[in-house]
């Protein structure tokens, strides 16, 4: 999400713009790994195991990000990828076959276990989908095993929606890796009709977009959080919005702090 801007009462706009065209970028991209989106699977599914297929710095994301200590193995492992398996000097399904029987043999108690990678096949030289399906009938009916890809948030359109239409902001811009329009259709529809939509981005072009916009909040990556800052604009890191429990009714006054912070921040430095 690119921009928001707090408006004086309810956006009285229309509803509804499914139809409405949307600015398709295919340029340099700032986005934050897809990964942390496991987190809330993990607190949502508890009889669930999340076997992350990466790199160590994988892991090491996934041990900050969910406060865990990924090598216990608490309800996180890692299958680690190394330069061997990237070079294709290793069978890369051999060896993930194994990791996840050893897992198995160690912890009995999984019942459903999802594999887990933010990088595409021809990366890490694995694909992830036959593998669910390979390991599925291996130790079905005892274990099943399903697969994630996260490549981004893909949170903006709805967090859009919640910021339009419970807090009165007026949307500037709302930016999405990928804009599914089926599986958004519902979102789309309780957008105000004038909401401006881009996919994929295009990160120059979109940072001047912002600041000729100057929005009272842009919602952003770590990484474009302090030039933004720095031009004057106030800022809300859309990575908080992944780790903070906020996908129930219940958390809703969760969210909308999350989102008053930044303006709480600016007020009192202005005094």
């Amino acid at each position: 999400m690119s921009g928001a801007v707090i408006s004086g009462g309810k956006n009285a706009a229309a509803l509804g713009c499914g139809d409405a065209p949307v600015l398709r970028e295919r340029g340099q991209r700032e986005v934050f790994c897809g990964l942390t989106g496991i987190i809330w699977l993990h607190r949502k599914i508890q009889d669930a195991f999340f076997l992350v297929v990466g790199s160590r710095t994988c892991a090491h994301l996934i041990q900050s990000a969910a406060g865990v200590m990924i090598f216990a193995e608490p309800r996180f492992a890692t299958a680690i990828i190394d330069e061997r398996d990237l070079a294709g000097l290793a069978d890369c399904n051999a060896e993930l076959d194994r990791v996840v029987a050893r897992l198995l043999e160690r912890r009995p108690d999984i019942r459903m276990l999802f594999l887990v990678g933010s990088c595409p096949s021809e990366v890490i030289k694995l694909d992830l989908s036959r593998a669910a399906e390979r390991l599925s009938r291996s130790f079905m009916p005892k274990v099943r095993v399903l697969i994630f890809f996260f490549p981004d948030s893909q949170l903006e359109v709805p967090l859009a929606r919640f910021v339009s239409r419970e807090l009165g902001m007026e949307l500037v811009e709302v930016g999405t890796p990928y804009l599914h329009r089926q599986h958004l259709a519902e979102e789309m529809a309780l957008l105000p009709s004038d909401t401006m939509l881009s996919e994929g981005q295009d990160v120059e072009r979109q940072i001047d977009r912002c600041i000729a916009a100057a929005p009272d909040m842009t919602v952003c990556g770590l990484g474009l959080a302090n030039p933004l800052e720095a031009a004057g604009l106030t800022t809300k890191w859309s990575i908080e919005l992944l780790f903070t429990p906020v996908q129930g009714y219940n958390q809703a006054a969760d969210l909308a702090e999350l989102f008053a912070r930044p303006l709480v921040r600016r007020a009192r430095l202005m005094v």
